[in-house]
């Protein structure tokens, strides 16, 4: 099974409470069945730091963690991804919107689960609007990735290029932002919302599928949007 996931973030410039994450489905771990989103984290803090951490998750039986973390009004791009039992994560696409606004996608392959699992992002310096969404996913083969897109807009739709996966049983991924503030995101193309709305950050998921599938979300405020969406099998 494929899992496909996209983000979609509005940055409204002040507090607000991080949307909750979604009910988890859990699936078996290791590479080659069907892939699950066993746990999902969220974080939001507004004002200046170097770092931010997800919420805690109970990740066991999970062999893949992918984050999505996002600055604005600073731009500042993000140094590194780790989390509680694991090293480095890998970079994956990014998107910048408005000059000052930036969000990327990070992944772990072959990740050590922990029931327990925070995972922290460390800025390159200081960042203000600071945001986090995480997944914890089981039954990931050991080359994960299968294929990762970003783009950035305005307007009511938040959308991509498409991505057309090379096995049916992966799981796609998109995180998606905007500057208008605290909105409703509605998924388009099959994806359901990985967290609650309203929230100017939003991570949209999609389980399976084969062909070309474009990671996209209606906006329910027309603004200016940034996404980033990866595939992985």
């Amino acid at each position: 099974m494929k899992i496909l996931f996209a983000f979609i973030i509005p940055v409204a410039l002040y507090a607000q409470t991080f949307p909750a994450p979604g009910p988890a489905s859990r699936g078996p771990s290791g590479g080659g069945g069907a892939l699950a989103v066993v746990a999902r984290g969220s974080a939001i803090a507004d004002a200046s730091a170097g770092t931010i951490d997800s919420s805690s998750m109970n990740c066991t039986g999970a062999n893949l963690i992918v984050a999505v973390v996002e600055s604005s009004v600073d731009r500042v791009a993000v140094n590194g991804v780790v989390d509680n039992v694991n090293g480095p994560y890998t970079r994956g696409t990014s998107a910048i919107s408005n000059v000052t606004d930036y969000i990327e996608m990070w992944y772990k392959q072959n990740a050590t689960p922990d029931a327990a699992q925070v995972v922290t992002a460390t800025f390159v310096s200081p960042a203000s609007f600071r945001r986090i969404l995480t997944w914890c996913i089981s039954g990931s083969s050991v080359s994960s990735i299968d294929g990762e897109v970003s783009a950035n807009g305005s307007g009511v739709t938040a959308s991509t290029a498409p991505i057309t996966p090379t096995v049916g049983n992966g799981i796609m991924i998109a995180g998606m932002a905007n500057n208008t503030g605290p909105i409703t995101w509605t998924p388009n193309n099959g994806f359901t919302n990985g967290f609650s709305n309203p929230s100017d950050i939003q991570g949209i998921e999609l389980t399976g599928g084969t062909g070309p599938i474009t990671p996209s979300a209606g906006l329910s405020v027309s603004g200016t949007w940034r996404i980033v969406a990866a595939s992985f099998k």
